[in-house]
């Protein structure tokens, strides 16, 4: 008479073992391919609002956005930083998901750092009129890209890039992976150059909005000839951000967190 064999306790432990080996073996393999195909995917989000900015452009004499508008005949600048996002509302409709990186999409009450989104206010009449409800982001705005109309002076005017159209495009930075809608990156004032002190530290604003691990040690950003690349976090400090910033990089010792990455 044939008995059929059954499997002993010991195979099948052994065979458990070697499949929890396996996974323990495969799983960052495939961390890290969830996290290449997140970047992927946040450089096409870029990608497309680089064709809306574009559009824009074209729409308007190829001016860039103004941050400067009247109310009641007044001139009013409102939430500024973040004044981009409404006046190309009218070109992204409902592709809503374009303004979230798809590593920093889970919002939660009081979350920060890189890997989660700002909120937007609800509208309060000035530079978000068209919002509706509460909205979140995780892309930010070179605010020295924006355009100054002639008849308004203001500080530093002269830095405003006004247009798409200018020399060395490829190095000036549009719209990158951030905590907050935009920033005024300068020299002028040394704590909007300053390196946050911790990875998602934005307490010096500036830079530090950009300054973040969200992509392997990198973040993904857009620029003025509608590139899309990843950019290493020590670079920020040798793009172009405005027509009188120096290029030469951060001169004083990284905080810690920052002295390992590459240059």
């Amino acid at each position: 008479m044939n008995r059929t064999r059954a499997f002993t306790l010991i195979e099948l432990l052994v065979v458990i073992a070697i499949i929890a080996l396996l996974m323990a073996i495969l799983m960052p393999s495939l961390a890290k391919a969830r996290a290449q195909a997140r970047s992927v995917a946040c450089r096409s989000n870029l990608k497309q609002w680089c064709a809306i900015f574009n559009m824009y452009s074209e729409d308007n004499d190829r001016k860039m956005i103004t941050s400067y508008y009247k109310v009641n005949g007044q001139w009013a600048t409102g939430f500024g930083r973040r004044r981009w996002l409404d006046k190309l509302r009218g070109y992204i409709k409902e592709k809503t998901g374009l303004l979230l990186c798809p590593s920093a999409k889970k919002y939660a009450p009081g979350a920060a750092g890189p890997h989660a989104p700002f909120r937007l206010p609800v509208a309060t009449g000035y530079a978000f009129e068209n919002i509706q409800e509460a909205e979140y982001a995780s892309y930010g705005f070179n605010c020295w890209a924006y355009s100054i109309p002639p008849q308004r002076n203001i500080k530093n005017k002269e830095y405003y890039w006004q247009t798409l159209d200018v020399k060395g495009a490829a190095d000036i930075p549009l719209l990158l992976d951030a905590q907050q809608g935009g920033a005024w990156v300068t020299w002028d004032e040394p704590l909007s150059v300053t390196p946050p002190e911790s990875d998602g530290d934005k307490t010096n604003r500036g830079i530090s909005f950009f300054v973040m691990n969200r992509h392997n040690k990198k973040i993904n950003g857009s620029f003025f000839d509608l590139s899309v690349r990843p950019i290493r976090l020590k670079q920020l400090w040798k793009y172009n951000w405005h027509e009188g910033f120096d290029r030469t990089g951060w001169k004083e010792p990284w905080p810690a967190w920052m002295q390992g990455l590459p240059e």
